[in-house]
């Protein structure tokens, strides 16, 4: 089955010896070596992430290797939180792991993560019946309060709910997931939260 996959950012990878990639007798065996590299990011990813990613190599260098990072669209239902923290410590993992043979001996490469750029998801399009709540419960963001991810949520897609409240999520819209979102105290979210509830109710 094909699946749309939306880019969620880009890893870079160094390879300990800086040559390693442009050595003369390693660079006609890259393909073989970033096929095994690539192989070990994805199985890993969905793993230990439980989603269905795409790697891809973007550029090569002697000793740099720039990995773009897809997630199946169709299974996104993650957060900023999944793809920035859980992505790069899984990568990392893996490729603490994961060791690059060579065709000579003298030339054993390992793999870091020198760098994750992220890029925010979004989440949707809005099914009938979707809540706002429901959704902050699926995203499961680690260390907040429901009502402090709801207005986070809120306040970075107002265009997403009518009447300017969190109770009228437009179907059909999307939630983008900011990569830094901006939060209230615990207190100001249920005070708000608790205003927007009364305006709907007297709806």
């Amino acid at each position: 089955m094909n699946r749309d996959f939306l880019g969620i950012g880009t890893v870079t990878i160094t390879i300990d010896k800086p040559n390693c990639l442009g050595h003369p007798l390693i660079w006609p065996h890259k393909e073989e070596i970033l096929s095994e590299l690539i192989e070990t990011i994805n199985s890993s990813l969905l793993k230990e992430c439980g989603y269905e990613f795409k790697a891809t190599i973007a550029l090569i260098e002697p000793g740099c290797i720039k990995v773009k990072l897809e997630l199946a669209v169709a299974l996104i239902a993650g957060s900023a939180f999944l793809t920035g923290f859980a992505v790069r410590d899984t990568i990392t993992s893996a490729l603490n792991e994961h060791h690059i043979e060579t065709p000579i001996s003298k030339h054993k490469c390992t793999a870091r993560v020198m760098n994750f750029s992220q890029r925010g998801l979004c989440h949707g399009p809005i099914k009938k019946g979707e809540t706002l709540s429901g959704i902050v419960e699926k995203l499961n963001p680690k260390g907040l309060t429901l009502n402090r991810a709801m207005m986070a949520l809120f306040s970075h897609n107002k265009d997403s709910f009518d009447n300017g409240n969190i109770n009228d999520l437009r179907e059909g819209a999307y939630l983008s997931l900011p990569t830094s979102p901006g939060f209230l105290s615990s207190r100001q979210a249920d005070e708000q939260v608790a205003i927007h509830n009364k305006k709907h109710i007297e709806m």
